[in-house]
């Protein structure tokens, strides 16, 4: 199995490893359980964490319900076809600051927002964290600049700036569509601009369906364009459950491909990619613990597009404000 070090790995494995804790009754009421013993004490941890941060740029103070702080603790074992098996632990932060009039978060690995829940992969490859100061948010468009640190590329770490903007249509009664631009800029990886433009209709209280357009522009990926389109279906089982099918095409620079050059078929600087996939999302036992299964039918060029078989298992943690439904991409 290869091992993919993140800086989320020592925070998983101390909770991964942990005992199992069950709830026990006392009387008539039951013991709160450990493991709710302990996602208690991280959130309180976070809530004084964001307090203390956010006193180092105002002196007012804010309750934890004003601050819409939300960690997000992730650990995916990922297997494809003739490649090895990856264990991939992620953390995604977005911390509020409210003394300033909301317009400074601290954001961690949150620039594929729309992957995580949606049904996409994020990219695995890079880490970061940033400063985010907020320009303007509306219902209809909003503005954001980032600075920050990076773990793409060769460089152990490098520094970067980005600009987040999107813009929303009404389109019908059911039908929306919006327009997302980040533009990067790295201090060693050079130029990115990633464009996703989406189209989103809810058909009913249970189904929900989404079409994804993107261009990502790699200046550090022969300094060309990679188009990906996706089409999902959301489906609402239960408040616990939930559902998404998913049909794609993208295409990926030889640096991304999930194979080795020892693995591939075919030799190329970049390769495309067709996929079919469903995930299966379901609340454990606790509002704040959820695992995925996502299996995968894919067809590569580097694999000369024979089918090729592969699954994603994810453990959840959220801490803080957690989700009162469990859903893919329904917001």
């Amino acid at each position: 199995m290869k091992i993919v070090h993140r800086p989320a790995a020592l925070l998983f494995a101390s909770l991964l490893l942990a005992p199992p804790a069950y709830a026990q009754e006392t009387g008539d009421a039951a013991e709160p359980a450990k493991a709710e013993k302990v996602q208690q004490r991280l959130t309180d941890l976070v809530r004084i964490t964001a307090n203390s941060v956010d006193n180092f740029f105002s002196t007012e103070r804010h309750s934890w319900g004003e601050n819409k702080t939300r960690v997000t603790l992730r650990a995916n074992f990922d297997w494809v076809d003739k490649a090895d098996w990856e264990f991939n632990p992620e953390l995604r932060l977005n911390l509020a600051l409210p003394g300033v009039d909301d317009r400074l978060r601290v954001v961690a690995n949150e620039d594929d927002a729309d992957g995580a829940a949606g049904g996409g992969a994020s990219d695995d490859k890079e880490s970061n964290l940033a400063l985010r100061f907020v320009g303007k948010v509306s219902s209809k468009y909003g503005i954001s600049f980032d600075l920050g640190a990076s773990t793409r590329g060769e460089a152990t770490l490098q520094g970067f700036t980005r600009a987040n903007l999107f813009r929303n249509w009404k389109l019908t009664k059911t039908w929306d569509g919006r327009a997302e631009n980040r533009l990067y800029w790295y201090t060693d990886s050079g130029w990115r601009n990633d464009f996703r433009w989406f189209f989103e209709h809810r058909i009913n209280e249970k189904f929900f369906f989404r079409s994804r357009t993107r261009f990502d522009y790699l200046e550090d990926r022969n300094s060309e364009w990679y188009p990906e389109q996706r089409f999902t279906l959301f489906h609402q089982l239960t408040n616990r459950t939930a559902l998404a099918y998913e049909l794609a095409y993208e295409e990926v620079a030889a640096e991304d491909s999930p194979w080795n050059e020892d693995e591939v078929q075919v030799v190329a600087d970049r390769y495309a990619h067709y996929y079919a996939r469903i995930r299966f999302r379901q609340n454990i036992g606790y509002p704040w613990l959820f695992y995925e299964v996502w299996p995968t039918a894919a067809w590569a060029e580097e694999q000369d597009y024979d089918f090729v078989p592969a699954i994603r298992f994810r453990l959840e943690m959220v801490l803080g404000d957690p989700p009162k439904t469990t859903k893919l991409g329904m917001n």
